[in-house]
């Protein structure tokens, strides 16, 4: 009876310190607190309390304070709770749904929300902090489960990439990969979960994990409005420590905000916002980052690569806007899984097309007309989108220029997916674009320029398991330049540069802030860096014959993300290179004078230079306090192919 009665007496003296703790001095209340426990230790206080009760409990709170939710606990269950203020953040709010679960699942879900340990002691609760919480709860002996699914828009069915996933109870979230896939790993229990995507209204939804559960959350676009500017505190401050050092994400709706060119929309140009990245001068879609060379810029087009992204000498880019779903941008800082150039890759999503019904949009201008068709070939499985724009500013300067017979350009977007199965998914995009500038020169003959990019990648999607996902993609582009000297004989002097490649990525989601991405890459190209040409045929004459080269790239990478506390996050990985000329072709060898002396030959497939380098990549994020992050990083990174301009 006696150990009753201390134990009551020293939960009231918690209680009466935590009610006073605005007012109390903390070093004399832990003062107070520690001698207290060591005057009556816990084990034989609480020696006579009765065993924890058996019975279903219904919990529902919504943001609630813990000392409010504990003394719920305690009234409808009748146990008493103890701990110290000082190590209890008893002001912490929490969120919890639980309907005729034991007690002891409602308190195993509350301790791994407010990251405290219990002991019973025969019907008492003592709550203190863990030291390490496992947040997959594998060593505590937690069932885990696994949250997966895809983020798209509600109308469309487009798959959104780059959306978060965000659970306010225990400040935790994911962010949707490239395709929309998202996955995070949880210990069992209610969480409510909030789905949100730039230009997009964010939905909530309670999730009850008590095994692996596959969702698709659709978005509702959410028309922009003129209204109040209210800061009340950032909501999602725990997705500002997401290890973003060095990677932008762009809404394509922004573009249509940026200024243009005689009414031109233009997707390259809009990079301009971004810090870091200039542009040759006004109007130019030539562009350099951080100080570096135009040709340390890639751009991908679903993987595959743009190797000359503009229109009339730079004055318009090759990228249609309204086939663009996302933009991210890759500068200074590089991931493990990132290389190839030494400035930033522009990596370019195009729309997937509506799974749902026919959609048409297009436009007309000064310079061009657009216009796009997408729509399901079989609803709710496959789709398609379409997407062309071709000028026809040729009437503007005919007049200027009498001699002027051609001038235009066209673009071409096209992609297919197709869901086969809740485990694989297939897609197939083309871009296209050229460019033709013709004027009469001779009596019947006529000269000019002409260029044009291809681009294609196929890929495939599969998801192995809730934890592991997957993407193989075949691609290819190319880029011819022909300065023609006459259309009618077809003569030109052509360059021309292809590349043909194949890759794998695989993504392993842990737990939440934690993934391990690992893939390979082999791809060859094909140079012909210029050369006298006639009726597709290389020639000689009074010019040299310029060598034919082969090149072959392999790549190899592992990175880790890792939450290493809630304020402090890492991503660090390693990316491999080795780079191979290769036959059929020859060199040429010179003497100090620059003189021709010789020339070696090197049959196909031979291997005559090689080189390979090691990059490492580190970077770091650490939360200063709810609102200020420090990012640092390193990468070494290598590029291996370079352009020479006259």
């Amino acid at each position: 009876m006696g150990n009753i009665i201390l134990l009551t007496a020293r939960i009231s003296l918690f209680q009466m310190l935590k009610v006073s703790q605005a007012s109390s001095n903390r070093t004399i209340r832990f003062i107070v607190i520690s001698l207290f426990l060591n005057f009556f230790p816990l084990q034989s206080v609480i020696s006579q309390i009765p065993s924890l009760p058996e019975g279903p409990v219904s919990v529902h709170a919504t943001l609630e304070p813990l000392d409010s939710l504990l003394k719920k606990i305690s009234t409808v269950t009748g146990v008493h709770f103890a701990y110290s203020p000082d190590r209890i953040h008893s002001d912490q709010k929490v969120t919890l749904e639980i309907n005729g679960k034991p007690l002891r699942e409602v308190l195993d879900t509350l301790c791994h929300l407010t990251k405290c340990k219990y002991h019973v002691k025969e019907g008492s609760i003592l709550l203190i902090p863990a030291k390490e919480m496992n947040l997959a709860g594998r060593k505590k002996g937690i069932k885990t489960y696994s949250l997966t699914g895809t983020i798209r828009d509600n109308k469309s069915h487009e798959l959104l990439p780059g959306g978060t996933i965000f659970i306010p109870s225990i400040q935790k979230g994911t962010v949707s990969n490239s395709y929309g896939f998202f996955s995070i790993t949880l210990p069992v229990g209610t969480y409510k979960i909030r789905f949100s995507y730039l230009g997009y209204k964010p939905v909530t939804t309670t999730v009850v994990l008590n095994n692996d559960i596959e969702r698709t959350i659709d978005l509702a676009t959410e028309p922009a409005s003129l209204r109040e500017i209210i800061v009340p505190g950032l909501e999602n401050a725990a997705v500002l420590a997401e290890n973003t050092l060095g990677n932008i994400r762009i809404n394509p709706a922004s573009i249509d905000a940026m200024p243009s060119l005689l009414g031109e929309k233009d997707v390259i140009k809009s990079l301009e916002i971004v810090p870091g990245i200039r542009f040759f001068g006004d109007g130019s879609t030539f562009f350099f980052v951080r100080g570096g060379n135009r040709d340390q810029n890639l751009i991908r087009i679903d993987d595959a690569p743009v190797y000359n992204p503009s229109h009339i000498l730079g004055v318009f880019s090759t990228v249609i806007p309204e086939a663009v779903k996302s933009i991210k941008i890759y500068k200074g800082f590089f991931p493990a899984d990132i290389g190839e150039r030494l400035s930033s890759v522009v990596d370019i999503r195009t729309k997937d097309g509506s799974m749902t019904g026919m959609h048409m949009e297009g436009s007309a201008g000064i310079v061009s007309a657009r216009l796009s068709v997408q729509g399901p070939v079989k609803k709710d499985k496959s789709s398609f989108f379409l997407a062309g724009r071709r000028s026809y500013f040729q009437w503007l300067l005919s007049r200027q220029n009498p001699s002027l017979k051609n001038l235009h350009f066209y673009d071409f977007n096209g992609k297919y997916n197709n869901i086969l199965n809740e485990k694989n998914r297939l897609y197939f995009s083309l871009y296209s674009g050229h460019d033709l500038y013709k004027q009469q020169g001779q009596p019947g003959i006529s000269s000019g320029i002409t260029w044009g990019n291809i681009s294609s990648s196929f890929r495939w999607n599969h998801l192995f398991n809730p934890r592991l996902f997957a993407n193989t993609t075949l691609y290819g582009g190319s880029y011819d330049y022909d300065l023609v000297s006459s259309f009618e004989n077809n003569i030109s002097w052509h360059s021309h540069v292809a590349n043909f490649g194949i890759k794998t990525d695989l993504g392993y989601y842990t737990r939440p802030g934690n993934k391990i991405k690992t893939g390979m890459k082999v791809s060859g190209h094909n140079f012909n860096p210029g050369n006298i040409v006639y009726h597709k045929q290389v020639v000689g004459g009074t010019f040299p014959i310029v060598p034919i080269k082969n090149t072959m790239n392999t790549s190899l990478y592992v990175l880790k993300e890792q939450k290493i506390t809630p304020g402090i996050s890492c991503q660090y990985g390693l990316r491999l290179n080795g780079w191979f000329n290769m036959g059929d072709t020859w060199e040429y060898r010179y003497n100090e004078d620059l003189s021709l002396v010789d020339s070696t030959r090197y049959p196909a497939g031979k291997i005559y230079h090689s080189t390979y380098s090691v990059e490492p990549r580190f970077s770091f994020t650490v939360q200063i306090n709810r609102n200020s992050y420090i990012r640092a990083g390193y990468s070494l990174t290598t590029q291996y192919m370079h352009m020479i301009t006259n």
